[in-house]
Formats: C-alpha cells, sequence, structure tokens
C-alpha cells in the first residue's frame, strides 16, 4: 500500500480490511469522466488517486506497468515531464489493460470529502463540524500547499497534532 506522507489516517486501517485489501484499491470519488469538469487538466478524473494506492497480488498488472513506464522514462530523461506523469501512466494503463480497466472499475467510491479537512486547518476547534467531516473519511489530504498557521493554539490542526502526532520522536 502506498500512502503519500500528505495523507492523515483517522480510523485504523484493520477496520476497512475488506475495501483495502482487495485486487486494487484508492480514493475514488468518480465514476465516470464524462461528467466530471473538477481536475479536468488530470486524467484520473477522480477514478484513482496516485497518492493512495494498493494491491493484495504480487506483480499487480497497474504497479507492473507503472515501474516498467518510470524505468524506461527516467533511462531516457533527467526531469519530469509533468507533475502528474504517474496519472498520465495509470490513464494509459486503464485505457490499454483490460484487467486494470475491470478492477479501477469496481473499486467503490470512497472517502468523497478527502480535502474537506484541509480547509478547516486554521478554524477554532470549537467550532469545527469534526464528526461531520471525518463521518465516512479515514483518509484525508493535508496538503503543502495549504498554508495555515501551525502555531497558533486553539485550531484545528492543534487538535489533529494532538489525536494523531507520535508523542515521541
Amino acid at each position: 500500500m502506498w500512502i503519500d506522507a500528505t495523507i492523515l489516517v483517522t480510523e485504523p486501517l484493520e477496520s476497512h480490511k475488506g475495501l483495502i485489501e482487495t485486487t486494487y484499491f484508492t480514493q475514488k470519488f468518480f465514476n465516470d469522466k464524462r461528467n466530471y469538469n473538477q481536475y479536468s487538466d488530470v486524467s484520473s478524473y477522480g477514478r484513482w488517486a496516485g497518492f493512495l494506492q494498493s494491491t493484495n497480488i504480487l506483480h499487480n498488472p497497474l504497479f507492473v506497468f507503472v515501474e516498467d513506464f518510470y524505468n524506461k522514462y527516467w533511462r531516457d530523461f533527467d526531469e519530469i515531464i509533468d507533475y502528474v506523469l504517474m496519472d498520465f501512466m495509470i490513464d494509459i494503463a486503464y485505457e490499454n489493460i483490460a484487467f486494470v480497466k475491470n478492477e479501477m472499475d469496481a473499486v467503490p467510491i470512497n472517502n468523497t470529502d478527502i480535502w474537506t479537512l484541509q480547509k478547516f486547518l486554521d478554524t477554532p476547534y470549537k467550532n469545527f463540524p469534526y464528526d461531520k467531516v471525518l463521518k465516512g473519511n479515514f483518509f484525508h489530504k493535508i496538503s503543502s500547499k495549504h498554508k495555515f498557521d501551525d502555531k497558533k493554539d486553539g485550531t484545528v490542526f492543534k487538535e489533529i497534532q494532538r489525536r494523531y502526532a507520535p508523542k515521541t520522536l
């Protein structure tokens, strides 16, 4: 399982084994790219998330394809052509490898509010609808691009630190 360092996990993964311990799992918030416009510049269209992927089979064709693609790419190039290169790779696999398309299409929509928590990091915790925002979402993307005051006391961010940060380093 790949979980990007920008993901906050707020529930034990063990409580979601049926979802994540499958042939393929990803954060998915849409099924049909024809009706999805929010991230139209990214080829995933909400069908997968490069920052959150897992499989329970060795040599999953998607992961083999991405690894081979990266190996060939970095043999010829010294710079990444696009920040979302992996999304383009996965889209190629989705369109050309039936196994990949079938497995991706089988992933249920999940964690649809994965970006919501980061919008509230500066909010006073006492005013925050914590249970509502976390309900149905156990993965939360906390982007390093979203600026907030991480020193300010009494905020949602400080409560997240209190609840989830390691007690000792």
